[in-house]
């Protein structure tokens, strides 16, 4: 009878404790992604597509947000930055994933008229830990200061309530 009661005891345990790693897992799955917190963060080797503003300066806070061509969420991610451009242009950067041609095409075929950074995937995984799309990295200066699989928090914080 003890040893009935202790055999299920332990499973039971067994089965918590692999509950509270997995549900672990998937809520730190964030902070786990993209480049660290307070590193460095540079993307000025990569191709533009488009003309920067003239006034972007390397000091001044940025959001950059990774994007597909083939994501659905990234549409109307990018749909938001083409109607508010204007707004958005001197603190968004949009960094499509994929090489500088296809990227090109699809930028003119989708009748943005914002600068695009093109970066392959693989070199997203690899020097910048970011493996989901669309991803947010705020920076200041060259400096992480956030990251998230959202960005409007970072648009409302900038901005107020996005429309």
């Amino acid at each position: 009878m003890y040893a009935e009661l202790y055999y299920l005891i332990m499973i039971f345990l067994a089965i918590m404790f692999t509950w509270f790693m997995f549900v672990n897992y998937i809520l730190t799955y964030p902070d786990r992604v993209g480049p660290k917190i307070d590193s460095t963060f540079d993307l000025s080797g990569f191709d533009v597509i488009g003309d920067f503003p003239q006034c972007m300066q390397k000091e001044q806070e940025q959001l950059y947000i990774f994007v597909s061509a083939d994501c659905s969420q990234c549409k109307s991610i990018l749909n938001e930055m083409q109607e508010n451009y204007l707004k958005y242009q001197y603190y968004v950067t949009i960094v499509a994933v994929g090489d500088n041609a296809d990227i090109t095409e699809w930028k003119a075929k989708s009748g943005y008229n914002f600068p695009i950074i093109c970066v392959s995937f693989e070199t997203l995984k690899k020097e910048f830990n970011i493996t989901i799309i669309p991803f947010a990295v705020k920076t200041s200066g060259l400096t992480i200061k956030g990251k998230s699989v959202f960005y409007e928090q970072y648009l409302v914080e900038k901005f107020g309530e996005i429309d």
